[in-house]
């Protein structure tokens, strides 16, 4: 992914698009902009010429790069966090992070059963729709 912002920190047009909408594409993937009408105001865009840079591929394009390079820099933290709850003495936490890995590694399948006794220990029982649990 091209760098939206230059050795001087300021923002570098990527090629092809408009310095406004090389901004808007930083700010939308990695500001802290509640609202698309915060960023065409800062950016003095029209409303609809910003929408309107919505329908162009190319903006598309850059604006799903700059995102999915957001969310690889997320998925590092989330896993490291993950490998954290993993060990938690927090039962709540632990079985959380147990059912994400499993099921990111197709380990789960739609239900699970969980039972938490006082002494805190994790019974974790995978059921197929086709079976019927026992209680």
């Amino acid at each position: 992914m091209p760098k939206l912002r230059g050795a001087d920190g300021k923002y570098k047009p990527i090629t092809g698009l408009s310095n406004e909408q090389s901004q808007a594409i930083f700010m939308l993937v990695y500001g802290d902009y509640k609202y698309n009408k915060d960023i065409y105001e800062e950016l003095n865009v029209p409303k609809s010429t910003f929408y309107h840079w919505f329908t162009q591929d190319l903006f598309v394009e850059e604006l799903t790069k700059a995102r999915n390079a957001k969310f690889k820099e997320m998925s590092n933290k989330a896993l490291k966090k993950l490998d954290e709850l993993l060990d938690s003495q927090d039962s709540r936490s632990a079985i959380r992070a147990v059912e994400m890995v499993l099921k990111e590694n197709n380990h789960l399948r739609d239900k699970l059963n969980l039972d938490v006794n006082t002494k805190q220990e994790i019974r974790i029982s995978l059921v197929d729709d086709e079976e019927e649990t026992e209680e």
